[in-house]
């Protein structure tokens, strides 16, 4: 994808949810003959139980503005047809003093009654009380719920939704608190999941949570994901012989990445500013690019040449290219590059190949003047493996025994590597004033979805102010993409490099049948193949080449029956298990201490279709 329809993804992407977020925010007009109220204070207590059960004391403070006849509660359980008891439920009037409430089907007043509303996984407690408008009244439920939490081997997890969707009025003064009966607890890792920003209180040494919301808006949970001894509940049915511990944790991390994604897409904020910066930056970029000479590349005609430099320098020139809009994962293209070069070494009798097994590969140093010390090479023949050879299932065991140090020397490594590469470009290909402008003109994007998200946050969401967010963000948008527009960095040297390869990857890509080409001469695939492994375009490529030549051809030419295998299995293989073995690195240096997060999002818990309300 070039980068003009990045741009234009992005363009749509970002329209499309300010449309959503405008409607979102003028609601959906809702008529009903429910009472007014208020929920002025909310308290739920939560007590862990040695069987895997909660019990919950949820206490609502209501203030009404109508007449009402009663008060209801929604539960949803933790699977369907769970197990539960409500101990008591009791009301106070205004002053305090709780009475207590006798189950009754009768509808009288000072009764509940319980039904599941017709759902296996929830229940409804309806308690009959009649109410005069501008009373206070506050309601205690008291209750259990069975399979709220599931041991695993290394933790037990409590993931649950304290605060489910279904309550129509914003709730204020919430304070929620989990109780696991110990003290010093040796882990106790909490993480919530909300719109608003709550308060957040992780005490092991108490052995509690405890989360604070000063006003949750109207039909928004709270849901709470927790980590904590199996101890506490050993004597719960509810057991798994997986491991949960880091699976959580990766699990909130993705959440923090995506909610961070889903804010940036749903607050765009447009100040009539950037309008008239807009035009200001246009007239300053035509200026630069004409003073800079910044070339426009746009149809590149096949190229049928080799390329005659190595490929990671080749891959390099995209890298460079695609750096102001990606933002990619470095490991995965620097593990294609590396799998291309070491396909080129083996071309080039430095090294030898052989496939042990299905997806497990033996890479042999034959020209030992490759390994410079603590290179990337140095790390795979003389660290991962025994001097002369070393295993992609090798690289797989650095993910499986964790070894932090090795992982993150090799992950040091291979970034040197490929950016001994990208220097290459910097010094000798770029144009230092063109990357400055393409650079700066990136910034001001950013800095402009910046701007925009902040305005239409702290602003009124008027239809007016969604008019100007969509014109504001439009003139940006044209500036940026007029700047793009098919632009390169690079001076003379590198357009002419860029232009060879772009053009024979191209060429790979585009041409049907390889034997009618001007590559109908198969010894030329020994040297062409390399470079669709780095380039991430292997499997297409020999998927053609296949169609192009008989089996006989290919044998004939490659004489070997795993040359499919050595070009595309081999370097699919050793690129992603060397990518996972790097990213692995940041994960291994990230903080343990996951305790002061939260955010909105969803982790799975259950509880999400429960609430208070009125009748």
């Amino acid at each position: 994808m070039n980068n003009i329809k990045k741009f234009q993804k992005i363009f749509f992407e970002i329209c499309f949810s300010i449309f959503a977020v405008f409607l979102l925010s003028f609601g959906i007009i809702r008529a009903d003959d429910d009472p007014s109220y208020l929920i002025n204070k909310l308290n739920i207590n939560c007590k862990i139980e040695k069987d895997g059960s909660l019990q919950l004391t949820r206490t609502v403070t209501y203030k009404f503005n109508d007449d009402a006849h009663g008060l209801t509660y929604q539960q949803e359980l933790p699977k369907d047809n769970s197990k539960y008891s409500i101990q008591k439920v009791e009301i106070a009037n205004g002053d305090g003093h709780f009475q207590n409430v006798t189950k009754s089907n009768s509808h009288k007043n000072n009764t509940y009654s319980v039904s599941d509303n017709d759902l296996p996984d929830v229940f409804l407690i309806k308690t009959y009380h009649k109410i005069k408008s501008d009373q206070q009244v506050t309601i205690r439920y008291v209750f259990t719920m069975a399979d709220a939490i599931k041991n695993y081997r290394d933790a037990a997890r409590l993931n649950y939704k304290v605060i489910g969707f279904d309550t129509d009025v914003p709730q204020k003064n919430v304070n929620i608190t989990f109780d696991f009966g110990k003290k010093n607890l040796k882990l106790l890792k909490a993480w919530v999941h909300a719109d608003v920003n709550p308060q957040k209180q992780v005490s092991a040494h108490n052995g509690t949570v405890n989360i604070k919301v000063k006003k949750l808006p109207a039909n928004d949970d709270v849901e709470a994901d927790i980590l904590f001894p199996t101890s506490i509940t050993s004597q719960n049915p509810n057991v798994s012989k997986r491991k949960i511990i880091q699976s959580t944790i990766n699990l909130e991390k993705k959440i923090i990445r995506d909610n961070r994604i889903r804010l940036f897409k749903k607050y765009l904020l447009i100040p009539l500013i950037i309008i008239l910066y807009a035009v200001i930056r246009l007239i300053i970029v035509i200026i630069k690019i004409k003073k800079y000479n910044i070339p426009s590349v746009s149809e590149v005609p096949h190229n049928f040449e080799i390329p005659t430099i190595p490929v990671a320098l080749a891959d390099a020139f995209f890298t460079k290219n695609d750096s102001y809009l990606d933002s990619y994962d470095d490991d995965k293209f620097y593990g294609q590059a590396l799998a291309g070069e070491l396909l080129q070494l083996y071309n080039q009798n430095k090294i030898k190949i052989t496939q042990l097994e299905k997806e497990n590969y033996s890479v042999l140093v034959i020209d030992k003047n490759i390994i410079k010390k603590h290179n990337i090479y140095d790390i795979l023949f003389n660290e991962v493996g025994n001097g002369q050879k070393f295993t992609t299932n090798q690289l797989k065991d650095l993910i499986t025994n964790k070894n932090e140090e090795l992982v993150n020397e090799l992950n040091v490594a291979l970034t040197s590597w490929y950016k001994e590469y990208t220097n290459i470009v910097d010094e000798e290909d770029i144009n230092p004033q063109a990357d400055n402008v393409l650079n700066n003109n990136f910034l001001y994007l950013c800095s402009t979805f910046c701007i925009l998200a902040f305005w239409w946050f702290v602003f009124s969401r008027h239809w007016i102010s969604f008019i100007l967010a969509i014109i504001a963000f439009s003139f940006a948008f044209l500036i940026v993409r007029f700047v793009f527009q098919n632009r390169v960095p690079f001076n003379d040297k590198g357009l002419s490099e860029y232009k060879k390869i772009l053009g024979f990857k191209k060429m790979l890509l585009d041409i049907g049948n390889f034997k009618n080409s001007k590559l109908g001469d198969l010894i030329l695939w020994k040297d062409i193949l390399p470079y669709t492994v780095g380039f991430g375009i292997s499997k297409k490529v020999l998927d053609k080449l296949s169609e192009s030549f008989t089996e006989a051809e290919l044998l004939a030419t490659f004489h070997t029956e795993n040359y499919l295998y050595l070009y595309s299995d081999f370097g699919n293989t050793f690129s992603s298990t060397i990518s996972i073995a790097s990213s692995s690195s940041s994960a291994f240096n990230s903080s343990d201490d996951d305790n002061d997060s939260f955010s909105s999002g969803d982790s799975g818990g259950f509880g999400g279709d429960s609430g208070d309300g009125a009748f």
